[in-house]
Parts: structure tokens; C-alpha cells; sequence
């Protein structure tokens, strides 16, 4: 006949409500043998982000995962298997966010040193008067006669002296 090891789909909601019931039943028993416990003192500790940067508002959703798991964490009252559960979501959801928020916070960080530092704004500037490395081609040379600081060799006519190929001549019309 029928199958009575498996529960069935009734079975399966009532058991999700009557967890659910008593999930609810543990949290206001926790809060209330600990009325001081106050679950967002420590998400207030966190400064703000600037809501015109998303990078900060990345990197603010980081330190409020980090705190998130922290708590998971210290939770003596939460069973090992929703512990684990958690400590991967959340090492997951921080493995994802890390190497943006760590790339955009860095970039921020030069952009921010160097715009104090230097002044784009007048374009390029002339190089002569400079001198040249040694190991460059041509020597050292300070370019001041306007040259490229030393003589650029012809190339190389190869070894048909710069004479046309057999039945062919110069390339292009007469």
C-alpha cells in the first residue's frame, strides 16, 4: 500500500510552523533573562558610510558581515549545525565582497594622495634639456640642438644593395 516512512507534505508544514513557534519562544526567553543584551550596539559602533562613495558603502557592508559573524560566533545559545550554517554564509558573502572592496579602497587611497600632489592640468611639458641614459640609443645626449640626442642610422639595405627584385621592379604605376 502506502509508503508511511516519509511524511508528507502537511506533515512537513506543520513541523516548519511548530519549529518556527518554538525558534520564536527561545528568542523572547533569551531576551528577556537578558534585558541589558542590545543586538545593535555593536552594528552602531560602525561608521557610517559615504552615501555618494560605494566603495565605502561596500567596505560598510563588510565591517557589518564581520560583526554579524562575530556574533555568530560568541552565540553560546545557537545550535552547532545554524553556527556552521552561518559561518559560511557569511565567509562566503566576505570572500565575495573582499578583493573589490580591497581594490576600490586602495585605488581611493592613491587617487586621494595624488590629487594633492600633482597638477594635471597644464598638459605636457617639454623634455629638452634633459639628457639621455647612456644605454639609449644614441648616447647620452642633452638634446639641446633640437635633436633626438644622437644620429638614427639608415636601416639596412639587405643583400640585394637596394636593387629591385628579379622580374619585378619598383612597386606602383609609372
Amino acid at each position: 500500500m502506502g509508503n508511511f516512512d516519509k511524511p508528507s507534505g502537511h506533515q512537513f508544514r506543520e513541523a516548519r510552523k511548530a519549529a518556527a513557534v518554538e525558534a520564536q519562544a527561545e528568542e523572547k526567553t533569551r531576551r528577556e533573562a537578558d534585558a541589558a543584551y542590545d543586538p545593535t550596539a555593536a552594528y552602531r559602533t560602525i561608521p557610517p558610510p559615504d552615501l555618494n562613495d560605494p566603495t565605502t558603502a561596500l567596505i560598510y557592508a563588510q565591517n557589518c558581515m564581520l560583526t554579524a559573524l562575530q556574533e555568530v560566533v560568541k552565540d553560546p545559545q545557537l545550535p552547532a549545525r545554524e553556527r556552521w550554517k552561518l559561518i559560511g554564509f557569511f565567509g562566503g558573502q566576505i570572500g565575495v565582497t573582499h578583493a573589490k572592496a580591497l581594490v576600490q579602497a586602495k585605488l581611493a587611497k592613491v587617487t586621494k594622495q595624488l590629487s594633492g600632489k600633482a597638477d594635471l592640468s597644464g598638459g605636457a611639458r617639454s623634455i629638452r634639456g634633459v639628457s639621455k641614459p647612456s644605454t639609449s640609443r644614441g648616447g647620452a645626449s642633452n638634446g639641446s640642438d633640437g635633436s633626438n640626442g644622437g644620429s638614427v642610422p639608415d636601416p639596412p639595405t639587405g643583400h640585394d644593395g637596394g636593387n629591385p627584385p628579379v622580374g619585378g621592379g619598383p612597386l606602383g604605376s609609372p
